[in-house]
């Protein structure tokens, strides 16, 4: 450090120069200039409150769901789920099925069934552990009886155990990765093979917990 110094304070060391500033609103030509290659010194960017940057949007992509299907949203019928169901509702989707081990036993599952069912929505939910491949073959049953043909599923099914994975029990191992491992394994098994999407949904808390 010393000796670096020591070359700016005589003079050997000195600022890059020349330095020319642009306006952010310039940036275009700013590389485009870089890219010949014949500029010297360095080219900088001010920002002001007038600065103005020209961009493309993004092009997203519209979701249309099957009025005529069901989509199964497998998992609890909390904050997660009431947001997926009325997203999916808000994109065409008319019947809309959950499978929970509990089903519809809170308030707050209680509450989002009759908000899509207000907004025309026919929604149920189904208690079953998706882990038990017996119960959710019978449970599949029973919704493709009673709804429209399955065309989607996302599956949020989760057991969270709140430890170190170093200080985890054998029995909490176990029943933090069921809903993930048997129990996607028995949804792929047994859901119609003609599914327009299979999303599996997983969270940083359950990668540092069961994951490593």
């Amino acid at each position: 450090m010393e000796k670096a110094f020591e070359l700016v304070r005589n003079g050997t060391v000195k600022p890059v120069a020349p330095i020319k500033v642009f306006d952010y609103t310039e940036m275009e030509q700013v590389f485009r200039t870089m890219q010949e290659g014949k500029h010297i010194g360095k080219m900088v960017f001010k920002i002001t409150p007038e600065s103005v940057v020209n961009a493309a949007p993004q092009k997203r992509n519209s979701l249309n769901l099957d009025p005529k299907g069901t989509y199964v949203l497998v998992g609890g019928l909390g904050g997660l789920g009431r947001g997926m169901a009325l997203y999916f509702a808000e994109h065409g989707a008319k019947n809309i099925a959950f499978i929970s081990r509990s089903g519809a036993t809170s308030l707050e599952s209680k509450n989002l069934l009759q908000e899509l069912h207000s907004n025309d929505i026919n929604a149920t939910a189904y208690a079953c552990d998706i882990a038990d491949a017996e119960k959710l073959r019978t449970t599949i049953s029973q919704i493709t009886h009673e709804m429209p043909i399955i065309k989607g599923v996302i599956q949020a099914a989760m057991v969270l155990n709140d430890s170190l994975f170093e200080n985890m029990e054998y029995e909490n191992w176990i029943a933090a990765t069921r809903p993930k491992i048997q129990g996607t394994w028995n949804l792929h098994s047994f859901m119609p093979p003609s599914l327009d999407f299979f999303v599996i949904l997983s969270s940083r808390s359950e990668e540092r917990r069961v994951g490593k």
